[in-house]
């Protein structure tokens, strides 16, 4: 079969009306589109996650396959009430209830299921929670969280509490088509989630940090990734962070290739996105979704003549859409008048010519809202921190630093420092050397550090309890 531009899917994903001024609508991905990368949207009121919580708790019965359901204090009790011998004792015993497992009138998370009872979210907060379903809900993984969920607690009094929850219903089929584009990340995620859901008191204390970070690690990847394009990539890109308690500089690699580096991509993450959005109105292929990598290979699979015709349509395409957006003063243009001699030519033309435009009109305010709830995600859980006239650096916490610290260990009572800093590169997290001497010193206060020579490479982690 022909690899070929889809007019017929195009015009209407684009929602192209010849009556308009500007006759085509820019779309990063609809419900419908053959290929959404990010749940973000370019209306800043429906692009910030507005509680936290709710994120999580839609996350986690996305999973699940479950829906919501207020977790009613009142009736909660009342069911507990009918599960115990002596009902006379219900105020006692619920005077305890409240102490252990309360705090300011929200259920303390005491067991992974009770995940699935915190409040709905928002419209974004669930898309958000459909992209990393998208892109991590793998079979094993969604297995895996059912599992733990049932497992009942062998405490009797939270027993008691677990057997009181209200019964979910099943959710609806709300799969979307979000799809992941760094493999490597998901295996990742799936390594480390399934460690996680075997440990219930890591599970409880530490999923919203996990949850978190691997949302922040796929989109920075992700957003370094698509300004490659065509550059082809065997390795995750090295992102350098601070932690908390360090002093910063410019000189330091944390700012050279830490926020500092990302920042500059974000600009094109829109119209990267609607440029992948438009490549996968092509047929003729197998791929669940055309990236710029795999289209190189698709191409040279194809003899040249087929490649000459879908050059062609590459070049009408980038004629097409500017005559599409005709508020734009094309002659301005750098490469108006170029006319591509290769498949990537016309791929790259295309994606610039999509980004002028933004700059080049009064859409330009979409293209930074396009990607405020990223950066509003990172600051909310100081992935980047406010670092005086050096501007927002990547940063970790101490307890992400003890958190990743568990992961990286997982089962193992020791690990040489060396080893434990190439687990956090697995996880795209790169120290320079004074961080990495900020590391050691936080470990040694911790009592967690020993030695086994004088040698700065015998030093060993012993596993945190």
């Amino acid at each position: 079969m022909r690899l070929t531009l889809n007019w017929g899917k195009f015009l209407k994903e684009f929602k192209v009306d010849a009556k308009k001024k500007t006759k085509l609508t820019h779309s990063a991905g609809s419900a419908l589109a053959p290929l959404r990368i990010l749940p973000f949207v370019t209306n800043r009121r429906d692009n910030y996650i507005q509680n936290y919580k709710a994120w999580l708790g839609s996350f986690s019965r996305a999973l699940t396959e479950k829906q919501a359901k207020e977790l009613n204090k009142e009736a909660f009790f009342a069911s507990i009430k009918e599960k115990i011998f002596h009902p006379e004792h219900a105020n006692s015993l619920f005077y305890i209830i409240e102490d252990l497992f309360f705090e300011n009138d929200e259920l303390i998370f005491s067991h992974p299921a009770f995940f699935n009872y915190l409040p709905k979210g928002t419209s974004h907060e669930e898309k958000v929670a459909s992209f990393l379903v998208g892109v991590f809900g793998t079979e094993r993984v969604k297995n895996a969280i059912k599992q733990a969920y049932a497992k009942k607690p062998n405490n009797v009094l939270l027993l008691l509490l677990y057997d009181s929850l209200p019964e979910l219903n099943p959710s609806e089929d709300t799969t979307e088509n979000y799809h992941c584009l760094l493999p490597e990340i998901q295996r990742l995620f799936e390594e480390d989630f399934l460690y996680l859901v075997q440990h219930e008191e890591v599970m409880v204390k530490y999923f919203e940090h996990f949850v978190s970070y691997y949302y922040f690690f796929y989109t920075t990847q992700l957003i370094l990734y698509l300004n490659k394009m065509f550059i082809s990539r065997r390795s995750l890109e090295p992102v350098y962070f601070f932690v908390d308690w360090e002093k910063r500089s410019k000189s330091r690699q944390g700012y050279i290739q830490g926020w500092n580096m990302i920042a500059t991509k974000l600009p094109d993450l829109l119209p990267h996105a609607v440029c992948l959005n438009m490549l996968n109105c092509l047929d003729g292929h197998q791929e669940k979704a055309i990236t710029y990598q795999n289209l190189i290979m698709l191409i040279k699979k194809r003899p040249a003549v087929e490649r000459n015709e879908l050059l062609n349509e590459l070049n009408y395409l980038i004629h097409l859409y500017k005559s599409f957006v005709d508020d734009v003063d094309w002659r301005k243009f750098q490469y108006h008048q170029q006319i591509a001699k290769d498949i990537p030519t016309a791929v790259y033309l295309l994606q610039k010519a999509i980004a002028f435009q933004y700059d080049h009109s009064g859409r330009k305010k979409k293209k930074l809202e396009f990607y405020e709830a990223y950066t509003q995600l990172a600051k909310h859980y100081s992935f980047v921190k406010r670092s005086g006239n050096l501007g927002y650096t990547t940063n970790l916490t101490q307890d992400y630093i003890i958190f990743l610290t568990k992961l990286c260990m997982k089962e193992k009572q020791e690990i040489s420092i060396q080893e434990l800093f190439r687990a956090f590169q697995r996880r795209g997290i790169y120290f320079d050397y004074a961080t990495e001497k900020a590391i050691r010193e936080l470990y040694q206060k911790l009592n967690l550090l020993e030695k086994k020579s004088d040698s700065g490479d015998a030093q060993y982690v012993k596993r945190i309890l």
